[in-house]
């Protein structure tokens, strides 16, 4: 639902099953993932892993963390990176996501 959303404000989404399928799939196309989203609970993996081991390629890569509730323990393992209680207006993610993407344009990253 959040991708179809994403997708709707023009974003381009690559999505993965899994931590170890996003991190092959960042590691495969290191040009096209700009920004990670990803839910602090996940079966295999959590959020603050998955966004530690992806900036070792990409140390400046922005990141949202999502969770069904207050996890004060994701947003700080996984500094810096933004984090967002669901739920949450669409509008609040895609500002967000803006927001980081120009930032990372500005610092030419």
């Amino acid at each position: 639902m959040i991708a179809k959303a994403l997708e709707q404000e023009g974003f381009v989404v690559i999505e993965a099953d899994s931590g170890a399928e996003a991190i092959s799939l960042a590691r495969s196309r290191p040009d096209e993932v700009d920004l990670l989203l990803s839910d602090v609970q996940m079966p295999d993996m959590d959020g603050a892993t998955l966004a530690r081991e992806l900036r070792r390629d990409s140390p400046e890569l922005p990141v949202i963390l999502m969770s069904g509730g207050s996890d004060p323990l994701a947003q700080v393992v996984a500094r810096p990176a933004r984090f967002l209680s669901k739920p949450f207006p669409i509008e609040s993610l895609t500002g967000i996501a803006r927001s980081l993407l120009a930032a990372q344009t500005r610092r030419g990253a």
